[in-house]
């Protein structure tokens, strides 16, 4: 669940959600989602929930510290959340695409490649020094503590709910039906996501410099040159056409832009952007 938390201001801010959904062989199906806020203040958080197929929840968790503190801190304003606790608790998505998953060969690297972009793949543990028993005392607030507390429980939680219901529904990689990668960025000011930005959080930083060399050169071989890309061998031609005309055409930082990736039955990758 994502909290409204950009009050009305003059100032910058931007918001990245991005959402996984999984439909498996046995009708499960898994969302995990995370989201990202910059400019008055910094957070994120993610989530997780599996349904069957009469749409009823059976497992479910997040870990999202301003929703905590709000709901069970009483902590209102986001300025009085101690400022420990988003620098313990970094949890959610950086980049999300669906290249690993589709060319997953096996179910231990097909869950690694669904649960690594999100963090769900690790766990909160205490790696202070075990002789300091009072290190929580250098905690200047003195909630900090019980929230950081709370929420590496809650993490931990989601992590293994999360691993059960993969381990339970999804056996080989051809139980994996479909997939879809949903993302939103949006804001204002000078911290909203410009085409570069966006497509370094649809691929990693090191492939999003190679895309975006490829098409800053106008030329007939850019398509051509793509493909060759190994890690876009299963992206769609009609994908890669979709890159090409959002570097082309979206000249500007878009208010408002939608990326989705879909995971076709043949494996191929459909990518679908809009903006405005």
């Amino acid at each position: 669940m994502k909290i409204r938390t950009d009050f009305v201001t003059n100032s910058s801010s931007s918001s990245f959600v991005v959402a996984l959904t999984l439909q498996l062989s046995d009708g499960i199906s898994v969302a995990i989602s995370s989201h990202e806020e910059s400019g008055d203040f910094n957070a994120m958080g993610c989530s997780f929930v599996a349904k069957d197929p009469t749409g009823q929840t059976i497992a479910s968790g997040d870990c999202d510290p301003v929703e905590y503190c709000m709901t069970e801190m009483e902590i209102f304003d986001p300025d009085e959340i101690p400022y420990e606790v988003n620098e313990v608790i970094g949890v959610g998505a950086t980049a999300v695409n669906l290249i690993k998953i589709s060319s997953a060969k096996n179910i231990t690297t097909l869950v690694a490649a669904i649960t690594k972009p999100f963090g769900l793949d690790s766990y909160f543990t205490d790696d202070e020094d075990e002789e300091d028993e009072d290190y929580e005392e250098d905690y200047e607030d003195e909630n900090a503590a019980e929230i950081i507390s709370e929420l590496k429980e809650r993490f931990n939680t989601m992590v293994d709910d999360c691993g059960s219901v993969l381990a339970e529904h999804l056996a080989k990689a051809s139980d994996l039906k479909s997939a879809t990668v949903s993302m939103e960025f949006s804001g204002r000011g000078e911290f909203l996501a410009d085409p570069d930005e966006i497509l370094g959080h649809i691929f990693d930083w090191r492939q999003k410099d190679e895309i975006v060399d490829i098409l800053s050169v106008d030329d007939e071989e850019t398509l051509e040159k793509l493909r060759n890309l190994k890690y876009l061998k299963n992206f769609s031609d009609e994908a890669l056409s979709t890159l090409v005309d959002f570097w082309n055409n979206c000249d500007c930082t878009p208010v408002v832009c939608n990326v989705t990736q879909t995971l076709r039955e043949d494996g191929k990758i459909d990518l679908a952007i809009t903006w405005e």
